[in-house]
């Protein structure tokens, strides 16, 4: 069963996520709002994929997506902003533009997991 690491500060976001990820037939792991829980989550769950809002309290998830990059964890960024957004070398990240529905989930999640 494919394991989806989620992190976003949005309670209700990352519920909804949890919940249609297990809807989908895949293990979340997490949710949680922290770049520090969510690399411990990434070395304990070793993750398949990973959706991270871009927006995060404190910050922003952009050095946890280059870790996802070094582990060869594929990853989608989920954010209400445009992809103008992005450092470059993220630039091609795909994206899980909010407000999404269950569908655009489904789609994003078969193309991370291929």
């Amino acid at each position: 069963m494919p394991r989806i690491l989620i992190v976003d500060d949005e309670a209700l976001i990352a519920a909804l996520l949890s919940d249609w990820i297990v809807e989908l037939g895949h293990e979340p792991v997490g949710p949680t709002a922290a770049e520090v829980a969510a690399r411990q989550l990434i070395d304990s769950a070793s993750p398949h994929a990973a959706i991270l809002d871009v927006s995060l309290s404190g910050g922003d998830s952009f050095a946890l997506a280059r870790t996802c990059r070094e582990r060869s964890i594929p990853f989608a960024f989920a954010t209400g902003h445009g992809a103008g957004q992005l450092p470059p070398d993220l630039a091609d990240t795909p994206m899980l533009a909010k407000p999404f529905t269950f569908d655009d989930l489904k789609q994003l999640l078969a193309k991370l997991l291929g």
